[in-house]
């Protein structure tokens, strides 16, 4: 016989609240991922992706690139192993996409990592940045603007 005090009740969780744990957990960032790799690579210089017309307000209503134009067909190639497209439709392709990557490898883990708010705030200042001077320089045509 041990001694010590007798166990609690046992916690059955639904499927349901098993799912939205999941969703919760591991969800957003390997459905993008994942999407990354199921949409096909568009063509050279293409204008649409998927034959989707451009979506962003910014660039509808005054015609000039928004920080981010570019990016999702960027990282699209990336995930395909097209790094010199990528660059094209977009610089920091690279850099949001191994993020990308770092966060599906976090949220799968069973200990989920974990930064300090120094480091967060740091690495999202940097991104900031990093988007601006993209921006700036597309506006002050040092890099060409995604087709």
């Amino acid at each position: 016989m041990t001694s010590g005090t007798p166990p609690g009740p046992r916690v059955v969780f639904s499927a349901k609240a098993r799912v939205a744990v999941g969703v919760r957990r591991w969800g957003l960032p390997t459905a993008l991922l994942t999407g990354l790799f199921l949409v096909p690579v568009p063509p050279p210089h293409a204008r649409l992706l998927l034959g989707i017309p451009v979506l962003c307000p910014f660039r509808r209503a005054t015609g000039l690139p928004c920080p981010g134009c570019g990016l999702t067909r960027a990282l699209v190639c990336v995930a395909h192993g097209r790094i010199g497209e990528s660059l094209a439709y977009h610089p920091l392709a690279g850099a949001v996409f191994v993020a990308l990557v770092v966060w599906t490898a976090s949220c799968l883990m069973e200990k989920p990592l974990r930064l300090s708010v120094r480091l967060q705030t740091t690495l999202a200042w940097t991104g900031i940045a990093g988007f601006l001077i993209v921006w700036t320089a597309r506006l002050a045509y040092l890099l060409p603007s995604p087709p």
